[in-house]
């Protein structure tokens, strides 16, 4: 039945005569609850994450931060791998459904706040029609298809400084804040094994140039890789001069320490998963 209605919901598309279905409150409601309910990641973001795993290098802590987190299915899967997962989210409809998810589980911590560049308040634009969009960056919330739909609201901020200084230095952290990336790691303090984080070009193409040059003063050297349909590695930053930024796509970027022991897996040996 939740597969019937999300198929439903999601094939009224705004371009047709039923856009004002599509966006009615009580659509938008029922959307909510069945993916509130939505568990676990697809067959391919299944490898994919496999794969990510599979890059760690040898020793590394059993411990992630999942920054936005949303509903948490990556948090999910970092949990039933075993390592301890702190989750940082700012959307309270988020919060709730993380809390109901795994606030038992003992490897799992729940910050609710945004990660930016320096700790107090900020101002989060949530957005009631597309939950994942909500994001503390104006610009990201201006360049919505449908226009700036959101409420805006003071949230808690914390650094990855902040973070590091509280839990620990984690193997891997994974970044999806819709824009804000800059301003997150603006304050990594130390070059961690493992991060992600997303990119969407060309919108904010000068942004993500700017998070390279931030990332080689913190790394110096380190490798870089992509998700798309598999993660592919691209080289190091050097090769970034050449990356054509005009692309209108959105990569999560992987960014790999280049002085660890690593796992002999690689991710083009790994088994695919068609």
């Amino acid at each position: 039945m939740k597969r019937l209605l999300r198929f439903v919901l999601h094939r009224i598309r705004p371009t047709t005569p039923y856009r004002w279905l599509r966006y009615h409150p009580l659509a938008i409601q029922l959307h909510r609850a069945i993916w509130s309910y939505r568990g676990g990641l697809t067959r391919q973001e299944q490898h994919n994450f496999q794969q990510l795993l599979a890059c760690l290098p040898t020793g590394s802590p059993r411990l992630v931060f999942d920054l936005g987190a949303h509903r948490g299915d990556l948090t999910e899967a970092f949990l039933a791998a075993g390592f301890r997962t702190v989750s940082v989210e700012a959307n309270p409809q988020f919060q709730k459904i993380l809390h109901r998810r795994f606030g038992s589980h003992p490897n799992f911590t729940l910050v609710r706040a945004a990660v930016s560049d320096q700790r107090g308040t900020a101002t989060f634009h949530l957005n009631h029609r597309r939950d994942a969009r909500s994001t503390l960056s104006h610009r990201w919330n201006d360049l919505q298809p449908e226009g700036p739909q959101s409420e805006a609201m003071k949230v808690p901020t914390r650094t990855l400084a902040d973070l590091v200084e509280a839990f620990g230095m984690p193997a891997l952290i994974k970044i999806d804040v819709e824009g804000a990336e800059r301003e997150v790691l603006s304050t990594l303090p130390t070059p961690v094994p493992l991060l992600t984080f997303e990119a969407n070009l060309p919108e904010f193409a000068e942004e993500t140039k700017a998070i390279f040059t931030q990332l080689t003063t913190v790394y110096g050297q380190y490798r870089i890789g992509k998700i798309s349909d598999r993660i592919e590695w691209i080289g190091t930053q050097n090769t970034m001069k050449n990356f054509d930024f005009s692309v209108r796509r959105s990569f999560d970027f992987i960014i790999a320490r280049n002085d660890y022991e690593w796992s002999d897996a690689h991710p083009s040996e790994l088994e695919d998963p068609h």
